[in-house]
């Protein structure tokens, strides 16, 4: 992987608060091998506008950072599917005693179909 691609990865990160395995350098290269791309200056700029930077925002800035987010700065516009549209995606875990239930959805736009389930957490 060229000094680019890993130079993209971190930029992208430096963007949002990466928790745990799931969103890292590692994780990144294995799933664009080739980078995300360059981030332009003005989506730079209101991304870093747009972000809660309260110290606990209520949830509803949070849920309308991300729905901009991956509606329209990662362009999966009505693709990227919440509420009503996602109710049905739930997955018991007995052994746990929990039941995990969507927050929303990215659907696969030929399919029309979930390709991912997201679970978005209110991390204030």
């Amino acid at each position: 992987m060229s000094s680019r691609t890993v130079s993209l990865h971190a930029d992208w990160l430096s963007l949002v608060e990466p928790e745990g395995q799931f969103l890292s350098l590692p994780v990144l290269k294995r799933a664009f091998p080739d980078g995300l791309g360059a981030i332009p200056t003005a989506i730079r700029e209101q991304l870093r506008d747009r972000y809660p930077h309260d110290v606990a925002p209520p949830q509803t800035q949070w849920d309308a950072w991300i729905v901009w987010l991956l509606r329209d700065v990662l362009s999966w516009g009505p693709y990227y599917r919440t509420g009503e549209d996602v109710a049905a995606y739930v997955h018991a875990v007995p052994e746990q005693g929990i039941v995990l239930r969507a927050d929303a959805a990215l659907c696969d736009p030929q399919k029309d179909k979930p390709r991912t389930r997201l679970g978005v957490p209110y991390l204030h």
